[in-house]
C-alpha cells in the first residue's frame, strides 16, 4: 500500500516513512539457521481513526470510505515511534511478541510524555509470502501492521513468543 502525503488544516504531513520496506533476521531451530526476510506494510489505521457517518467536519481529511476513516494528527505523530519499534523488533528477533485474543500479534512501548505514562500498542499479522526464494534456508514473510495507537488498558493476550519463533511457526504453517 502506498501512502500519499496528506494536507490537514493547511499543514502537509509526509507519509514517506510508512513506505513498505524489508528487514532480514536469522532464527535457529534444531541447529538449522533460516534467514527470514519480512516485507513490512503499514495500514492507514496507523494514522487515521474511525468516524461515524454524519460526524465529518470541514477540517476532516477522509483517508478511506469503507469503513469511514479520517486523518488523525495524534496517531500520525506517533508513527516515527511505530517505525522505530518495528525496526527494533526486526533487528532483535528475540523480542517477545504477544498473540492477542483476536488472533493477531501485539507489541507495546511504555514512555512518559508531559509527566504521564503512555502505552503505544502495535497490532500486526505475520504470514508466509506467496513468493518464496525456493533455495537454501531463506524464507519470506509478509508482516502487515494493522494498527497502532495509544491505549489506556493492556491488550488481551493468550500467549507470548519471540518474533523468531512466530516466523518459524508461520514457515511451518503452524500459526
Amino acid at each position: 500500500m502506498e501512502h500519499r502525503d496528506i494536507t490537514h488544516m493547511g499543514q502537509l504531513y509526509s507519509l514517506s516513512h510508512l513506505a513498505q520496506r524489508s528487514y532480514s533476521f536469522d532464527w535457529t531451530v534444531d541447529n538449522v539457521t533460516t534467514t527470514y526476510t519480512a516485507w513490512v506494510r503499514y495500514s492507514n489505521h496507523c494514522y487515521s481513526e474511525s468516524v461515524g457517518i454524519g460526524v465529518l467536519t470541514a477540517d476532516d481529511v477522509v483517508v478511506s470510505k469503507n469503513p469511514l476513516r479520517t486523518f488523525c494528527p495524534i496517531r500520525f505523530g506517533e508513527t516515527p515511534r511505530l517505525v522505530g519499534l518495528v525496526a527494533d523488533m526486526m533487528a532483535k528477533p528475540t523480542t517477545r511478541v504477544a498473540r492477542t485474543s483476536k488472533g493477531n500479534y501485539s507489541v507495546y512501548q511504555l514512555y512518559v510524555k508531559d509527566g504521564e505514562q503512555n502505552r503505544y500498542c502495535v497490532f500486526f499479522t505475520v504470514k508466509p509470502s506467496l513468493s518464496q526464494p525456493g533455495v537454501g534456508h531463506e524464507y519470506f514473510l509478509d508482516v502487515h501492521i494493522e494498527s497502532a495507537y495509544l491505549k489506556d488498558q493492556r491488550v488481551g493476550t493468550v500467549s507470548q513468543s519471540p518474533l523468531g519463533k512466530i516466523a518459524h511457526l508461520a514457515r511451518m504453517g503452524a500459526q
